[in-house]
């Protein structure tokens, strides 16, 4: 058991503590004040207060107090209004230079941050010059024995128009003498229904906290001892915590484990942590202060407007691109173009909104989405070096001749040069371009956007770029060699539909940037989206990180539907990436004479995890890890007639395998990967085709725990490479059926079982077919794995033997419950088209594009959705 599963697995396992926001906002206290002329007679301190509030979000338009966040400790704090003893005046040791563990992050020196009304934090108490408390020098809260002394409350109200995340909670506390009080606990409190009512919420189920729910425990005794400490929310919880616009949350802090009446233990710069988002899907984050007034919304109509109007209504509408373009556009301006029109040509918005008022690009009038048809430009719509833009419910298409009547290519004045094809669409085309040239761009939503028919349109002597048509990229354009480096992140994509571009669907590309390992693209959401006959992988993620794909469906990767199109692809597939999550995806009909896998994992990355997917007739096969890639795997997702390629057929290189494991990296002695995992896979071989398992020569580690593969009935002796040299391998408890189909090598043999599954309908395309029956061989019969979710959302408890395959349930299920295919309410026939070459294509996708896999979370170190 050389290579263990926790050490696989083990930097997603550490990713409750986040990263510092641009935008963090903090609302602390440096100093308190007691409620009376005695230090002992606890603590009524409300915020802002020029001395013991630390708030970088200076004075807003919203709030009472005219702060976006506001906040109170002690008697004012709750209905019972636990105060502690009261403030201590003398404990200068206790005020450090910040918030909670500052040596982990100088951002959280107090020096850094600014006061509530906007002016720099500033050092109090014995780093100020008097000892004499709040609200001019040092203090701190106190807690003794007494059980009305040693509680204190503490109140936060979000007072700004936008979600409030809560990210941490920072404190500094002293344990006094071996007799003081020793252990601290932290509980929240939901409030009686009246003013003192809170609303902390789960963003995995946006249910409220409940009452009294622990927060935090901890004995940090006995003293005298000082500590500094940073909470994350989000790790104790497993989710974000978050407050709604107005709403508030009471958290109760509680000493215990004292010996004597009044021994004392103290609470200083306490402070809460978080940021603040556009919306509740936490995705995009917003700057407070950098909101203005609403924008301008313009309206475009082709069949109705004139370039001589304003513009500013719908009766007043513009008409041409031309206008928009020339148009220089601000923090939550609008264009609105008019549902059911047509353009021809390249929309390029000139200007940048802002984290609380993107630009809008959308439709008006009507359910019809306006087309865009880019006529041959290279872009169907172009953003350049402008950021900050939400932009939906579009068609964009572009393959018509990038010549105009005169014969002369079809350019935008301002772009070009030979980084950008020099402006034309000739040898590449796009339908969406999204290019950082001179500096790195933020901020980006896209939803709704149909792009289809992306295609260049090449000289006879160029015939080999005809395939060079993408729906969407993302470039930077970055030269090492000057210094200048570019990066795009906060990318959201969500109910795209991509279909019949020549090469890749979407496609996140910096320039520059080789061989580096510390710039990269970050933060790309891909969701509920369809990728229908590209002609080559639907996403490609290229050097970047804190990736989620989840809920998408790539239906015809590598597609052999048009002439032009590359014909290889796997559904998607990352590369020198790190972070990377791939969860509840349908991936079906991939094609192509290499690779072409439901999902591949290319070489470079680091922690990329495959889960909870359902992967269908791929002609490359199921699971493919090429070389240099650390702690990277499939677990918990279900392939079904994958890998049925045949070397030498339709030009193909290589057969068809359930499972690749390589030191491909495009170096001449291969590369080595540490911690590759492949655990509680269900596997169906159909007896049409044989593809194999292969574990190549100096791949590294690879861990294969609880995979169930079944081949049918009269199918060829399905064949195993598994090497022995350059590699190390933990292989246990894997189940082969039958095993007369299986040409097994000696590794793959440990601790292996070779009986019926009992699966409930195999050879069903229907992932719900391949659960197990209760009497089952394969039930509890796994090797230990991470405590977790399984492919349909069921708990995999730690300590308890799990499943073999991808089903962790226990449920009562008929062997023939459904028929072969899935009732026809749960498909959706999405698309019948004729292309350019006459050929028809017809593709199915599940209802809503959702996949049948529970979404569990998304596993980053930004612990955006966490297990």
């Amino acid at each position: 058991m050389v290579v263990k599963l926790l050490h696989v697995l083990g930097s997603f396992c550490l990713l409750c503590v986040l990263s510092q926001s641009a935008w963090a906002a903090f609302m602390g206290w440096q100093t308190f004040s007691n409620c009376g002329t005695s230090n002992d007679t606890g603590i009524c301190d409300t915020t802002p207060d020029s001395n013991s509030t630390v708030d970088p979000t200076p004075v807003g338009t919203v709030g009472a107090l005219g702060a976006y966040l506001s906040g109170a400790i002690g008697v004012n704090a709750s209905a019972l209004g636990w105060s502690g003893r009261g403030q201590q005046t003398a404990n200068s040791f206790l005020n450090g230079p910040g918030f909670g563990n500052e040596t982990a992050n100088s951002n959280r020196l107090i020096l850094n941050t600014l006061l509530a009304d906007g002016s720099a934090g500033a050092r109090v108490g014995a780093f100020g010059g008097t000892v004499a408390g709040a609200p001019n020098g040092t203090s701190s809260w106190k807690f003794s024995q007494s059980v009305d002394e040693r509680k204190g409350d503490l109140r936060i109200t979000n007072d700004s128009d936008y979600p409030f995340r809560i990210q941490f909670l920072h404190f500094d506390l002293r344990v006094g003498n071996a007799n003081a009080p020793r252990r601290l606990q932290i509980k929240y409190l939901s409030g009686d229904g009246t003013a003192f009512d809170n609303a902390l919420r789960r963003f995995d189920t946006g249910n409220e906290l409940v009452n009294l729910k622990s927060l935090y425990n901890n004995d940090f005794g006995p003293g005298p001892g000082t500590f500094n400490v940073s909470h994350s929310l989000g790790g104790v919880l497993g989710t974000q915590g978050y407050l709604r616009p107005g709403d508030s949350a009471t958290f109760r802090f509680i000493w215990t484990d004292s010996t004597s009446d009044f021994a004392e233990s103290q609470l200083d710069n306490i402070a809460i942590e978080g940021q603040f988002f556009l919306t509740e899907d936490l995705l995009v984050e917003v700057d407070p202060v950098a909101v203005s007034g609403p924008g301008t919304t313009y309206y475009v109509s082709a069949t109705l407007g004139s370039d001589a109007k304003d513009g500013l209504s719908e009766a007043t509408a513009f008409e041409t691109l031309s206008r928009v373009n020339a148009l220089s556009l601000g923090p939550g301006d609008r264009v609105l173009f008019r549902s059911g029109d047509v353009w021809y040509g390249m929309l390029w918005p000139k200007g940048s909104g802002t984290g609380g008022q993107p630009i809008v690009i959308g439709s008006y009038g009507g359910s019809v989405k306006p087309v865009i048809d880019g006529d041959g430009y290279q872009a169907s719509l172009l953003i350049l070096d402008d950021d900050y833009y939400e932009i939906s419910d579009l068609e964009l298409t572009n393959e018509a001749s990038h010549l105009d009547g005169s014969g002369q290519p079809k350019v935008e004045v301002g772009f070009g040069g030979p980084e950008n094809n020099e402006g034309s669409g000739e040898d590449v085309r796009f339908g969406l371009k999204v290019v950082a040239a001179t500096r790195s761009l933020s901020g980006f939503e896209f939803s709704r956007l149909d792009i289809h028919d992306i295609y260049p349109t090449p000289a006879s002597s160029n015939v080999a770029l005809k395939h060079q048509g993408y729906g969407i990229k993302y470039e930077s354009q970055s030269d090492l060699s000057v210094g200048n480096i570019f990066t795009i992140s906060s990318v959201l994509m969500d109910d795209l539909l991509v279909s019949r571009t020549g090469h890749y669907g979407v496609w996140v590309r910096p320039l520059g940037l080789s061989g580096v390992d510390t710039y990269k693209h970050d933060d790309f959401t891909l969701r509920n989206s369809r990728f229908l006959d590209t002609g080559g992988a639907g996403f490609v993620i290229v050097k970047a990180s804190n990736v989620l794909v989840e809920n998408n469906v790539f239906d015809g990767t590598g597609s052999h539907l048009d002439s032009r199109m590359w014909q290889r692809g796997s559904g998607l597939w990352p590369f020198d990436s790190k972070d990377v999550v791939i969860q509840s995806n349908i991936l079906r009909n991939a094609r192509g004479p290499l690779d072409s896998y439901g999902v591949h994992i290319d070489y470079n990355n680091e922690d990329v995890l495959v889960q909870y997917n359902y992967s269908y007739n791929n002609e490359g096969g199921f699971a493919q890890i090429l070389g240099a890639n650390e702690n990277c795997g499939y677990r918990y997702n279900v392939s079904v007639n994958d890998g049925y390629r045949v070397d030498g057929i339709d030009g193909a290189v290589q057969d068809g395998r359930i499972f690749n494991v390589s030191n491909f990296c495009s170096s001449g002695g291969g590369c080595s990967s540490t911690g590759n995992f492949l655990y509680n896979n269900t596997v169906y071989v159909p007896n049409t085709f044989s593809p194999d398992i292969v574990f190549k020569a100096g791949s590294g580690e690879t861990l294969f725990h609880n995979n169930l593969i079944v081949v049918e009935a009269g199918s060829d002796v399905l064949q195993t490479d598994i090497a022995s040299s350059g590699v190390t391998y933990d292989i246990e408890r894997n189940l082969f059926y039958p095993a007369s189909l299986f040409s097994l090598a000696s590794a793959l043999t440990t601790d292996a079982l070779y009986v019926d599954p009992k699966l409930r309908l195999p050879g069903a395309d229907d992932p719900t077919m391949y659960k197990l029956l209760l009497s089952s061989p394969a039930r509890f019969a796994g090797a230990f794995v991470p405590a977790g979710r399984d492919y349909f959302g069921l708990l995999v408890e730690s300590g308890v033997r799990p499943h073999i395959g991808a089903y962790n349930g226990n449920q009562v299920l008929g062997p023939i419950d459904v028929p072969v295919l899935a009732p026809l309410w749960r498909w959706l026939m999405v698309v019948v088209v004729v292309g350019a070459t006459g050929l028809v294509s017809m593709r199915l996708g599940w209802v809503g594009g959702v996949a049948p896999g529970s979404t569990v979370g998304r596993i980053l170190k930004s612990d955006r959705r966490r297990l």
